[in-house]
């Protein structure tokens, strides 16, 4: 059992209480805690709070003729510290994707020190959902800052600002951040700290450009880790001429219909990393071969690809052709599973709901966790840690991604005849400044929509010397876009980030 009280001291160095002197806004608290982990009790304190995000004042006044900048808005955060400790221990700053998702999911599933218990992580947990001591987190080997990007959780624009020019594009969001682990080292005293960056999905391009941009502001992160990462969006977007979304997620399709027992017998008796890996080779090979050649493909040859294909799919020769050997996510999460009603989940494909064809405000792979996470979320907040607020506090805010400026990403260097948004470029560069930088990136062996298979191409294509690739650490976890929320995964990556961290 969590135990907390409250601590308001004036000058310790790390809160103070309501004085409005240290750029942190009145409704920060701290409080000290202590939770079992490993067998051993973990103490530690933990801080609710904001921190103001600034931009230039283009339109002058005398505010402006002051300190040329006005308050663009606030971001809300929640650290923890373990405590006995110096500022000279590892400090990491977590934040989730979307754009539009607060870091609810990597704070109450995966690294905080509370977490919900969610079970297997593919079935709803029973209800009541209770919190538990998280003996996974990551707190055991380094501080921690959960953010909420402009728009999501707490954190909110000044009412004069426009966020859609200010805060929501993806070269406006990178600075957003990067101000903020800057006045938060600022304001904390911890440049001294070894500093970390995790981010999940969006949050993996975010990470991979932010990497670059911290350093140009004289920050150097140690290491770097990337979740389900979305590093590359002309892996994971299929348009015409566009096939390699086709390829990368095939092998993560081979996966799930291994999963769900709809592969022959020779597929069925190897285990899910042998079927995963033929299936990449394929992939890599005889149907990009296929999908290169687009319509000069005889139609010999494009029928015997559609007989391999389906073996990969369980789905049948015909409608493949149909597709024109391209299957996209979704019509392979609606059909897999069709003599029994049922579609699985595009970031979960073990999960299942009933329905002819898959639905995107169904899909039981993201509400399943979310809901008990947000739920508990919020106890934990109003309860253990005593802060009420009156406003919503949005952990997947929709209305940010429509309005989202993905153009500032692209990986075209002119901006010329559009692109992709990317973050291979800044992340070759970051790294290539300073090769001790370590590299971190996790998959799920489930998830289709920010497959593995995309992830390690991405990986594989940064611009950097063979002595910096052989170093990046590729691992793979059972379980989809979110594969903390199975326990055993958790464990696991837990792990192996303890000795990613210890490494040198």
């Amino acid at each position: 059992m969590t135990k907390c009280t409250e601590k308001c001291t004036e000058n310790d160095g790390d809160h103070i209480c309501n004085d409005g002197n240290d750029g942190v806004s009145e409704e920060s608290r701290q409080i000290e805690c202590s939770v079992m982990s490993k067998g051993e009790t973990l103490r530690y304190s933990v801080e609710t709070g904001f921190l103001p995000l600034y931009v230039r004042d283009e339109k002058g006044g005398e505010k402006a003729a002051e300190k040329n900048e006005i308050k663009a808005g606030e971001i809300f955060f929640i650290a923890y510290r373990k405590l006995s400790s110096d500022k000279t221990r590892p400090l990491t700053f977590i934040f989730n994707g979307g754009p539009g998702s607060s870091a609810l999911m990597l704070h109450m599933d995966c690294f905080g020190p509370r977490t919900v218990a969610l079970g297997n992580g593919i079935d709803i947990a029973e209800f009541p959902w209770r919190l538990e001591d998280n003996a996974d987190t990551l707190l055991t080997v380094s501080d921690l800052v959960f953010i909420d990007p402009i728009g999501t959780g707490y954190s909110r624009p000044e009412s004069l600002i426009d966020p859609e020019k200010t805060f929501w594009g993806a070269e406006a969001d990178v600075k957003s951040i990067c101000s903020f682990i800057r006045l938060y080292l600022t304001r904390k005293g911890r440049f001294a700290s070894p500093l970390y960056v995790m981010g999940e999905s969006y949050g993996g391009f975010r990470g991979g450009a932010m990497a670059a941009q911290l350093q140009d502001i004289g920050i150097q992160l140690s290491g770097l880790v990337l979740i389900s990462p979305a590093l590359n969006y002309q892996d994971l977007v299929s348009l015409i001429g566009n096939d390699r979304p086709y390829i990368h997620a095939l092998p993560t399709m081979a996966s799930v219909a291994w999963y769900h027992k709809k592969l022959s017998d020779r597929f069925l008796s190897m285990d899910q990393e042998t079927v995963f890996q033929e299936a990449k080779a394929w992939a890599g090979s005889r149907y990009l071969q296929a999908l290169w050649k687009g319509n000069t493909l005889e139609e010999d040859e494009k029928r015997a690809v559609a007989v391999e294909l389906a073996s990969y799919t369980n789905l049948s020769v015909e409608e493949i052709l149909q597709l024109n050997l391209r299957v996209p996510i979704e019509y392979f999460a609606g059909n897999l599973l069709r003599e029994k009603q049922l579609f699985v989940g595009v970031y979960d494909g073990r999960c299942t709901a009933s329905g002819k064809t898959h639905n995107y405000e169904e899909d039981p792979s993201t509400f399943r966790a979310q809901i008990p996470a947000f739920s508990m979320f919020m106890n934990l907040l109003t309860e253990e840690m005593g802060y009420v607020r009156d406003e919503e506090y949005l952990f997947s805010n929709k209305d940010l991604y429509p309005k989202w400026n993905f153009f500032t990403g692209t990986s075209n260097p002119t901006n010329r005849g559009g692109g992709f948004t990317g973050a291979l470029g800044s992340l070759s560069r970051s790294l290539r400044r300073n090769g001790q930088m370590k590299l971190f990136v996790a998959s799920g062996n489930y998830d289709l929509r920010c497959n593995r298979g995309a992830a390690e191409f991405a990986v594989d294509q940064l611009d950097v010397p063979f002595s910096i690739r052989k170093k990046i650490r590729l691992r793979a976890y059972e379980g989809g876009h979110m594969f903390y929320t199975n326990s055993v995964a958790r464990a696991k990556f837990h792990s192996d980030l303890v000795a990613f961290y210890a490494e040198t």
